[in-house]
């Protein structure tokens, strides 16, 4: 999992180069709560899987409590960064992400002009032989993303921090069908990662594609 907000936080804002008007980003995936680390472990010269990810239930637990909530949303930036993410071979895992938000994709922190990055977004869905499930208000852009192949939404209510959504049954649903889903075949595709540039945020750090293990 991948937390983004737009509230600024000082550990990721020590380490942009030019730092400027605009959004300021904090990130903390499921097994680190420090943005700087995060986005050095997966975007540095070796992805670092043991940073991203983790098995350790109280880990997890650990860092979804430091998430600090506020400020505005901003969802493809999010998905961008999850599907950047180092999975295992595509011949031996099944490769998932998952999006929730109770927000419509276009009200996020940069709005509409996001939906210039949904066929880049779905075409590296494809090349990395990923499956997306979202639970997402329904809009324009939420439709046009669902066109990614074997992609699974379910539309919900916006605002109140999608108190209404029933996500032990959601869950339970996610869970059945990777559950029934086949195994991908082929190779994995390259891919370009950071379609927003969040490679270029921490000094050092080179725009790069590369190919996962296969």
């Amino acid at each position: 999992m991948v937390s983004l907000t737009g509230a600024p936080h000082p550990l990721l804002r020590k380490g942009i180069k030019g730092v400027g008007p605009g959004p300021r980003y904090w990130i903390t995936t499921l097994a680190s709560n420090d943005g700087t680390a995060s986005l050095q472990a997966l975007y540095g010269q070796a992805p670092n899987q043991q940073e991203l990810m983790t098995a350790d239930s109280d880990r997890v637990i650990s860092s979804m409590d430091a998430i600090q909530i506020g400020s505005d949303e901003d969802n493809l930036l999010t998905l961008d960064i999850a599907l950047d993410h180092p999975f295992g071979p595509v011949t031996t895992t099944k490769r998932v992400v998952a999006l929730f938000a109770d927000e419509p994709l276009e009200t996020g922190i940069k709005g509409a002009a996001t939906n210039q990055y949904i066929p880049a977004l779905i075409e590296k869905i494809h090349q990395r032989r990923i499956k997306l499930f979202c639970a997402l208000p329904y809009s324009d852009l939420a439709q046009e993303l669902s066109q990614a192949n074997g992609s699974e939404f379910e539309a919900v209510d916006g605002g109140q921090g999608l108190s209404s959504v029933d996500f032990s049954a959601l869950l339970k649903q996610m869970g059945k069908s990777i559950s029934v889903s086949s195994q991908q075949s082929g190779l994995e595709e390259q891919y370009q990662r950071a379609l927003f540039g969040q490679d270029k945020w921490l000094s050092g750090i080179e725009p790069r594609q590369i190919r996962d293990n296969q």
